[in-house]
């Protein structure tokens, strides 16, 4: 099905609009990320806490053991942490912006096009 010229313009129009408001989506840049040191310090701890829970089985001494297992969950806890943003700086916007209507304009365009004047 073919649009008319109308209907492409508006097309195009509301398109500009979605791109040049990205202020709405989520910048997935901005968001903290592993820390190379901590993954790796992290995952030290949690061979150490598997080599305490098997020290713990092999000596038959429960508390050993769940101590090993202590330390594994502390060990994951470090290497999944995400710690401060090493991507690059979010940018602020200097003035607070006024809140607009999303829709009013485009209520506007609709109304102006139901009544003939697009």
């Amino acid at each position: 099905m073919a649009l008319s010229d109308d209907e492409r313009k508006v097309l195009e129009e509301m398109e500009r609009q979605l791109q040049s408001g990205s202020s709405d989506v989520v910048n997935l840049d901005a968001r903290p990320r592993l820390n190379a040191t901590a993954a790796t310090i992290g995952v030290l701890i949690i061979v150490a806490g598997i080599a305490v829970l098997l020290g713990g089985i092999i000596y038959r001494i429960p508390l050993i053991g769940v101590a090993g297992f202590g330390t594994m969950v502390v060990g994951v806890l470090i290497a999944t942490t995400r710690r401060g943003s090493t991507g690059p700086a979010s940018p602020r916007p200097s003035a607070p912006r006024a809140p607009r209507a999303s829709t009013s304009s485009f209520e506007d365009r609709w109304d102006r096009r139901m009544g003939g004047d697009l």
